[in-house]
């Protein structure tokens, strides 16, 4: 058990791990450790704050994501979204959304970002499409080029 100094058990401690962020398993015969799920989800909430999120877009989900309806064109980038984010990482393929103001873009790339994050580990930084236009404007007007060909 997990003890402060003067001996006593550290309430705070993982009832898991004992604060340790190593959880014993055994497959068969075989005991080993592994990653305690404390650890996991610390990493997880860490991974998200430093994603810069803001803060009008922190609901935003694959799994809530509406394609139902009216919004039926969208199940095929919501399909792709998902994709992405269960086949990464995949070898020199990136995905590119591209559409009106207001049909979800912004929704699936934070759905995206989150779902690397919480079941991957996967570091990620929302941007958005001005500052990343601002520093980079070479990239810009190449797809603003490719628009008109």
């Amino acid at each position: 058990m997990n003890r402060t100094l003067d001996n006593s058990p550290r309430p705070d401690a993982c009832p898991l791990c004992d604060g340790t962020g190593w959880k014993p398993i055994t497959q068969g015969n075989i005991r080993r450790v592994t990653r305690c799920d404390c650890r996991l989800h610390a990493r997880a909430k860490s991974l998200l704050d430093a994603a810069r999120i803001p803060k009008r877009y922190e609901h935003c989900e694959l799994t809530n994501f509406e394609f139902d309806g009216p919004h039926r064109s969208l199940a095929p980038a919501r399909m792709a979204a998902c994709k992405f984010a269960e086949e990464y990482p995949l070898d020199a393929t990136g995905l590119l959304l591209i559409g009106s103001i207001g049909v979800g873009k912004t929704h699936l790339a934070v759905g995206m970002i989150k779902e690397l994050i919480q079941s991957k580990g996967i570091p990620c930084l929302f941007s958005d499409y001005r500052d990343i236009a601002q520093a980079n404007p070479e990239l810009l007007q190449r797809f603003s080029s490719s628009d008109r060909a």
